[in-house]
């Protein structure tokens, strides 16, 4: 038995305390602590009521590893790629691919989606991998857009725009190439079909012939 004051135990092979080791100030490890407790655990235990009691993992210099996570100041990753995820107050950045297995909602009354990148070739693509895109009630389709019930309304190709539907226009519409037309294209085999210009309740100007 010995005074509660600290002692000094030297020993020259291992040292081996049977019960429990309690210390009353800093335990200083120069080597390795291994447990060999199957269910081991690391346990804090202060009181409850406490505003500033915590637990803190850390390394002077350098990470903490934790299974194959790797933590470092602010950084997450793995031990071969340490900061694919930085924290900061209202903020966290992936530098990496993020894979979501489920919906990303966004809770902010004006939310953003915004691609920052500075690169003179960079473009964002929105898109699905084997379906399509709703954008509100506008579905996307590889080069096709249109609504849920009818997906291929429009259908972009290099220099051309097939409507597959009505084209109701509010306005003029207004040709530029140098010699326009207006071309009918129903199948040789179509029994009724026929080319109709027409107005509602008045006439017809084709230039300086009206048709009423």
């Amino acid at each position: 038995k010995v005074a509660s004051t600290k002692f000094t135990v030297d020993a020259t092979g291992n040292t081996y305390a049977d019960g429990t080791l309690g210390v009353k100030g800093v335990s200083t490890l120069e080597d390795d602590l291994l447990l060999s407790e199957d269910a081991a655990v690391i346990k804090h235990s202060v009181g409850a009521g406490s505003t500033t009691a915590g637990l803190s993992i850390l390394s002077e210099h350098y990470h903490v590893d934790v299974e194959s996570v790797r933590f470092t100041d602010a950084k997450i990753g793995t031990t071969t790629d340490a900061d694919l995820i930085t924290l900061a107050d209202n903020a966290v950045a992936v530098a990496g691919t993020l894979t979501v297995s489920d919906d990303v909602k966004l809770s902010e009354a004006n939310a953003v989606i915004e691609h920052t990148s500075t690169d003179a070739a960079a473009s964002l693509t929105i898109k699905s991998s084997s379906g399509y895109v709703d954008v509100e009630s506008v579905r996307f389709t590889d080069n096709t857009i249109g609504i849920a019930a009818d997906p291929d309304l429009l259908t972009l190709t290099n220099a051309a725009l097939a409507v597959a539907g009505t084209l109701t226009v509010s306005d003029d519409v207004k040709l530029s190439e140098d010699a326009a037309v207006i071309t009918h294209t129903a199948p040789t085999t179509a029994t009724n079909a026929g080319l109709a210009i027409s107005s509602t309740n008045f006439h017809v100007d084709v230039e300086s012939v009206r048709f009423t």
